[in-house]
């Protein structure tokens, strides 16, 4: 098992396949004698590597390297004027949320496929596009734009010259093709390691915002042998064939509350009772494992007749960095042994949540191992090490949770709500000591050590 490793930047290499042929695609600014990756730094607030490159693509090129458009072209050789026009000022978040550009790009490159894991700190994905047929001309219609655009196949990558910083990546060029070539033969083949995220909520897994769970989730933990498969429980619920060749069930959090009258709740409840039961009664799924974050800790425990109740909004600590005290027996458990964090009497963790538990239930036995001042039941692990369920968000950074509600966070402190104070705010908010000392890389590395370690 590798260890969780933090992404601090992150580059996107779109290719196509022509007769067979795969060529990597790059572009190149106008006065420059290098080719240029389509690379981006990952950031507080991107929090994901899919977030940052996303941010960068429609930043850069917005929707000119979209299907629609390649394809268009394709047909017709042109590319209609609204194609080619660029935002006037650079979109970040918040505001970027409400991009259907942005939206487009999270989902293709969060539904991608093949990426590149062996350069620390830093992720490449690799994503098909449609093969432009005559490049030449596409370049031309883009004149008024600052680049170009450039294809090599395997015979000629050599001919590629990247800038110095660039230099370890240019050493790869060459290994990328039969890396991609074996990768879509680990998935022809089903050979990938499965991984179930069942999202319980009404909307699906191409919204807006922080609730763009696959972008998020694939972004932080998946690596290129693994496949994350994205469920609407309303939809559909994981069979036993999927459950079998599966090594963890993650159920993230939702807006909904647990007592809402929804029939899919109900199904989802008593999916997970009876699951549960199978893997800790009956031996059932002995590969499986359930991580349950925020809604998912309180459906599991709602499931097996424990009490939920209402947390008054009013109290900060329900939706904002809370201090999770530790107990030592929690450093005893193999898989954060194996995790390799350090041992502490308490960690912060970013929180938004409306209910909390008030009375565990009888079975599954859940062990306590980390309570806070709002919360008696901040993190559980069953006794055999199957189940793991967090109050908080590892999947969130501070940055992620304030550009998704910078207006709510500066009206709590009594800031007037606009663009001139938004920037001087996001600097006040990051630098707030309990902000710098959220522990969200090591709550991430015991998911990342629960998930995957067998």
């Amino acid at each position: 098992m590798k260890e969780y490793i933090q992404i601090k930047k992150v580059t996107l290499i779109p290719y196509s396949i022509n007769k067979n042929d795969i060529k990597l695609f790059f572009y190149k600014n106008k006065n420059e004698n290098f080719i240029s990756l389509f690379t981006n730094e990952v950031t507080l607030i991107d929090n994901s590597p899919i977030f940052s490159m996303a941010r960068l693509m429609v930043n850069k090129f917005y929707q000119i390297l979209s299907d629609e458009v390649l394809n268009k072209f394709n047909s017709t050789n042109l590319i209609e004027e609204k194609y080619l026009n660029l935002p006037k000022n650079e979109l970040v978040f918040p505001d970027i949320w409400d991009d259907n550009i942005m939206i487009y790009w999270l989902n293709k490159i969060s539904d991608n496929i093949i990426q590149y894991d062996d350069i620390e700190n830093e992720k490449i994905y690799f994503i098909e596009i449609p093969y432009i047929k005559n490049l030449d001309s596409f370049n031309n219609l883009l004149s008024k734009h600052n680049f170009s655009f450039l294809y090599s196949n395997e015979s000629k990558i050599n001919e590629i010259k990247l800038n110095s910083e660039n230099e370890y990546i240019q050493k790869l060029l060459p290994k990328f093709f039969s890396h991609i070539k074996e990768t879509k033969e680990l998935i022809k083949n089903n050979k990938r390691e499965k991984y179930i995220f069942l999202l319980c909520k009404k909307r699906g897994k191409g919204e807006l915002g922080y609730f763009h769970f696959s972008s998020l989730f694939n972004g932080l933990y998946r690596t290129n042998k693994e496949e994350f498969i994205i469920m609407l429980a309303s939809k559909e619920l994981p069979n036993e064939k999927l459950l079998s060749e599966s090594k963890c069930l993650i159920i993230p959090g939702s807006d909904l509350s647990v007592h809402n009258k929804l029939d899919f709740l109900r199904e989802t409840e008593k999916f997970l009772k009876e699951l549960i039961e199978d893997m800790l009664l009956k031996g059932k799924y002995p590969n499986l494992k359930i991580l349950g974050i925020c809604f998912g800790l309180e459906i599991i425990v709602s499931a097996f007749k424990g009490e939920i109740i209402k947390q008054p909004w009013s109290s900060e600590a329900c939706y904002d960095i809370e201090k999770i005290f530790i107990n030592k027996d929690f450093f005893n458990l193999d898989f954060v042994k194996k995790s390799k964090i350090e041992k502490t009497n308490f960690l912060y963790i970013n929180e938004a949540h409306s209910e909390s538990i008030s009375k565990l239930p009888k079975f599954p036995k859940l062990n306590i191992f980390g309570y806070s001042n709002s919360c008696k039941y901040e993190v559980l692990v069953d006794e055999n090490e199957k189940i793991f369920l967090i109050q908080g968000h590892p999947e969130y950074s501070p940055g992620l949770y304030l550009c998704k509600d910078i207006d709510y966070f500066m009206e709590r402190k009594k800031i007037e709500y606009n663009e001139e104070n938004k920037i001087k705010f996001v600097n006040i908010y990051l630098n707030e000591e309990k902000r710098k000392n959220a522990n969200f890389i090591i709550w991430r590395k015991l998911c990342w050590s629960f998930m995957k370690e067998h």
